[in-house]
């Protein structure tokens, strides 16, 4: 094994668990505002990060729809149980974040397609096995983080 194929690799598993992990503080920074204590809202994103881990990690024959679903709706036990006012406001948020992602990942997708399709069709990228891993790791990562962005910081009150 070449060391490009190495490298593409571990940054695919790596970078499928930075998402993750992004996407459960992201969760937690949503929901804050609506709850008691930053400590439920932190528990809230441990919990979708551990199901999301675990779902990963441990391949079952569930669809990606049903997996981030089941995610959702372990954050909105973990919000429901803590508290248990204003039980259309959770599922509100619950419904709302699991859409946003869905948002951001079909939108990363679409940049994705189009800088790689401009790069191919230019012939700039035939070849250079580098300069494709470099893409890869600009359109996997920074697309992702820069779309997460928006619903971390749409609710914060310092801005």
């Amino acid at each position: 094994m070449s060391l490009v194929e190495r490298c593409w690799m571990i940054t695919s598993k790596f970078s499928v668990i930075a998402i993750l992990i992004i996407t459960g503080i992201c969760f937690g920074v949503f929901v804050y505002p609506y709850m008691k204590k930053k400590r439920e809202a932190a528990l809230v994103s441990i919990v979708y990060i551990g199901i999301m881990s675990v779902l990963y990690l441990i391949p079952q024959q569930i669809g990606n729809f049903s997996a981030y679903m089941l995610g959702v709706v372990a954050a909105f036990l973990v919000m429901y149980v803590q508290d248990r006012r204003n039980i259309y406001q959770k599922i509100f948020l619950a419904v709302t974040f699991f859409s946003i992602r869905w948002l951001a990942v079909a939108m990363a997708d679409r940049l994705d397609d189009f800088i790689t399709k401009a790069l191919v069709f230019g012939n700039t990228i035939a070849g250079r096995q580098w300069l494709q891993y470099g893409l890869y790791v600009w359109n996997e990562n920074s697309g992702y983080c820069a779309l997460y962005r928006f619903p971390c910081s749409c609710n914060r009150s310092d801005q």
